[in-house]
């Protein structure tokens, strides 16, 4: 509904327009707590401009009281166009509200013990862009503000009863919004609450998908896979993540589909959620050795990558050592690493080294026993151990070398 819908109902039924209420000096949020954010709050100068990307400009210089009835929360919001964002403004991939974080929030406010040195939220003005002139709350106050980082204390506001709450003005291009809110405001050196993997992930995947973004531009130039992760890492490396982090963002990427790629690399993270898709009645198996379990037989999961056949012999031989009669499967996803050029011509040959490096190292394994321990052609190895205690410390000759260990 229109703000002139609302003007014409409120004139059909001979109603007032809502306004914004003075005041309340006996709240938290008053005069006298807005002058000392604004002396003692951190400003965000510096968070409005990032990697050379200019993201917003402040609309005010100093932080303002808003009136938290002209602010648009969670609620669905439907823009001049059709597009609607069912959590309104909230860039999280999974999450909107942490109810105890809600609660301690508002009981600060009803006790008027808000520290003013504390960072202040953001809000975006809503002027000017698509969602200008799209939301009214209920009592059909126009609502000209979208949250960028405030959407604890805003319910915590709400709840406490404030009237205002304290913010950063600001105006941003809505097609920069989404990463302003996560590579910047929230990212993992900035923010009490940092973003995870999965929240990049998401909003690349939103950026990648909204018409006329740059980033969709620069892939449809990519001509192959290699290109493909080039654009995307480069993306991922903004966000300011570590730099081991940024090839399982890439990765996570593969597996949503976010592009067409003709191989998905497999991690860690990747594997369940392949178990729970395709194998759903394969169930984690409580044995510590395994992975997966069902009465048909038992799996373990590996990379093949670095020494991890070393592993896979090991839990090949705790399983033929347990008893159990199930058959034992290895379930092996090639190497994840960007470097490692898995093709559709040389995946197969790629695959069969694994396994051909667990056998070879079990036979190594086995040749080393039997001619060390049971045939006796090899000398075998001395064990010693290293002194800890006083006692033995004492029993030390540094002329005697014979003295420095302790043969059992």
């Amino acid at each position: 509904m229109t703000f002139q819908n609302y003007k014409g109902l409120n004139s059909t039924f001979n109603t007032e327009e809502v306004e914004a209420p003075e005041i309340n000096e006996n709240l938290c949020f008053n005069s006298e707590l807005i002058k000392q954010i604004r002396e003692k709050s951190p400003s965000i100068v510096d968070q409005l401009e990032d990697n050379g990307t200019v993201y917003a400009e402040l609309v005010h210089e100093e932080p303002q009281l808003i009136w938290t009835e002209q602010i648009h929360g969670l609620e669905e919001i439907t823009d001049k166009n059709g597009n609607v964002r069912p959590r309104g403004f909230q860039t999280r991939n999974d999450e909107d509200v942490n109810h105890d974080v809600v609660d301690d929030l508002a009981d600060d406010m009803q006790k008027k013990r808000w520290d003013p040195t504390e960072k202040t939220g953001v809000v975006f003005v809503l002027e000017g862009t698509d969602y200008e002139g799209c939301s009214y709350s209920p009592r059909g106050v126009e609502r000209l503000y979208g949250i960028a980082n405030l959407t604890h204390r805003h319910k915590a506001a709400e709840q406490a009863g404030e009237d205002y709450i304290a913010a950063w003005v600001v105006r941003i291009d809505m097609m920069k919004f989404r990463k302003w809110a996560n590579a910047v405001l929230n990212n993992k050196t900035k923010s009490d609450n940092p973003i995870t993997e999965k929240d990049i992930a998401a909003t690349i995947q939103a950026d990648i998908e909204t018409e006329g973004h740059e980033l969709a531009a620069l892939l449809d130039k990519a001509t192959n896979d290699s290109e493909k992760r080039d654009v995307l890492t480069k993306e991922v490396e903004s966000y300011n993540v570590k730099a081991r982090t940024v090839d399982v963002i890439v990765r996570l990427l593969e597996q949503m589909d976010v592009l067409q790629m003709e191989r998905k690399r497999h991690d860690a993270e990747t594997i369940p959620v392949f178990f729970s898709t395709y194998l759903n009645d394969w169930k984690p198996s409580k044995d510590k050795n395994l992975d997966y379990e069902t009465d048909k037989g038992c799996i373990v999961t590996v990379i093949a990558q670095g020494n991890n056949h070393l592993s896979v012999v090991n839990k090949i031989a705790e399983h033929k050592n347990s008893g159990s009669e199930k058959v034992l499967r290895i379930a092996v996803a090639n190497n994840n690493n960007k470097d490692y050029n898995v093709t559709e011509e040389n995946r197969d040959i790629l695959r069969l080294q694994f396994p051909k490096k667990v056998r070879e190292h079990m036979k190594k394994i086995s040749d080393a026993y039997i001619a060390i321990y049971q045939k006796g052609s090899h000398p075998a190895p001395e064990f010693v151990f290293i002194p800890e205690f006083a006692d033995e410390y004492s029993k030390i000759d540094p002329e005697d070398e014979g003295t420095v260990f302790i043969r059992l």
